[in-house]
């Protein structure tokens, strides 16, 4: 929470305090022993949610068709992975595993990226030539076994959307989709993003849209 409070001398006090998406303003008056001094004011309106987020949300822009990893906010500071594919500015084919229902099973459904609350970073990883790659690009992806793979069963403890993550990026290289030199190096780049961008997501602005370092695209 944040509070800004006028030093400045005056018969009333404007406090704005922002907390993820929800702004409260409070003015209060002087008061002089038991008296009130300055005669009664209206009360405040909040300023519209819509017009705050609405300046950020025009600034990012997807480039379909590109290939994002994204981390998406859990609330608990920790990250849901998925690789997504961008169809217009906006919105994208979102390929993941999800254990919501019980156990694992992969997903592939189409997400507006740019106006979601809880995508906190997409980082580019690589380009189609048309979204009519994606299809061929989910049918692989959907092959992965939800086990933790030979090369990570000394560093992972469970399978994840993240071990899931690692692997597809794997999958995605080997048949010349993308190619990363090193899953673990990208990790850790996407975690460092998300970590930063976290805090700014939850306060409303939105998702960051970024170029991976480790990837040549």
């Amino acid at each position: 929470m944040r509070l800004i409070v006028s030093s400045e001398p005056r018969t009333d006090i404007t406090i704005n305090c922002q907390h993820t998406n929800v702004w409260l303003l409070v003015k209060y008056d002087t008061i002089q022993g038991d008296k009130q001094t300055g005669p009664p004011r209206p009360p405040i309106s909040p300023p519209s949610l819509s017009t705050l987020t609405s300046s950020f949300v025009a600034q990012i822009v997807l480039h379909p068709p590109s290939i994002y990893a994204t981390l998406f906010l859990r609330g608990d500071g920790t990250f849901h992975w998925a690789i997504c594919v961008s169809v217009d500015d906006s919105n994208a084919t979102k390929m993941h595993v999800t254990n919501l229902s019980g156990g694992w099973v992969y997903e592939k459904i189409m997400d507006s990226i740019v106006k979601s609350q809880t995508a906190c970073v997409a980082v580019k990883i690589g380009e189609l030539s048309s979204t009519r790659d994606i299809e061929p690009v989910s049918n692989l992806l959907e092959n992965i076994p939800m086990l933790i793979p030979t090369i990570d069963q000394s560093i992972e403890e469970r399978f994840t959307c993240r071990v899931w993550f690692k692997e597809a990026i794997r999958v995605l290289t080997a048949n010349g989709i993308i190619s990363c030199p090193d899953v673990y190096k990208l990790e850790r780049e996407l975690k460092a993003y998300g970590e930063e961008q976290d805090p700014k997501t939850v306060a409303g602005y939105g998702v960051e849209i970024r170029t991976s370092s480790i990837l040549s695209i």
